[in-house]
């Protein structure tokens, strides 16, 4: 298992690669430091977890990781309290949500001083989501959808992702890397890390 886990976290990688020279040339106006769209829900396909993961893991400090699993409990009991007693979310209710996570202003764990912690490994989402118009949009609207372009690179990163991992699968970012950082306790009773999400290829 864990060489299977390896050779898709390489194909990941690649695929993460890939995608980031086919966008080299857009000119997009997102820059560091500017992160209202790290407010959004974020889906990830499942397999997006080892190279997350393995970059935490080799990456951060001790500190820099228990302050991560920290921003993630917050995060999970933020979820706790604004989503239905139920077992399985709807896809209604997953948008509900991240109408709530821009409203309140709750970023994305991984999120440290309006930078991403992750970026040499953020998932193809983040990647693919850009704005090639005024950035002073997306301070008015944080949950403002990027470029058409984007979503159709996104689409196709998913895709080759599910096809070198053998499984469809997308998760909320937090959901994916949720047992790994030993916070699954923090979710609510009755949903697991398991809720598979429709691809609309949309952060929210």
């Amino acid at each position: 298992m864990q060489t299977n886990i390896n050779k898709v976290r390489r194909e990941v990688i690649r695929i993460y690669k890939s995608v980031d020279l086919r966008l080299k040339h857009v000119s997009k106006v997102c820059s560091i430091g500017c992160s209202h769209c790290c407010h959004q829900n974020i889906p990830v396909h499942a397999a997006e977890e080892f190279a997350i993961t393995e970059y935490v893991d080799q990456e951060f400090s001790v500190r820099q990781k228990s302050e991560l699993i920290d921003r993630l409990r917050n995060w999970f009991r933020f979820m706790n309290a604004n989503t239905p007693d139920v077992s399985v979310l709807s896809e209604e209710d997953v948008r509900i949500f991240g109408e709530k996570l821009i409203l309140h202003k709750i970023p994305c764990p991984f999120l440290y001083e309006n930078k991403c912690s992750i970026y040499k490994v953020r998932p193809i989402t983040c990647r693919t989501f850009y704005v090639v118009d005024s950035p002073k949009i997306c301070k008015e609207n944080p949950g403002r959808l990027g470029e058409s372009n984007g979503y159709k690179l996104q689409i196709n990163g998913i895709k080759e992702i599910a096809r070198a991992a053998d499984f469809a699968q997308l998760r909320l970012l937090p959901y994916a890397v949720a047992e790994h950082f030993g916070v699954m306790n923090e979710i609510k009773r009755g949903i697991t890390s398991n809720i598979v999400l429709s691809f609309t290829g949309k952060h929210a």
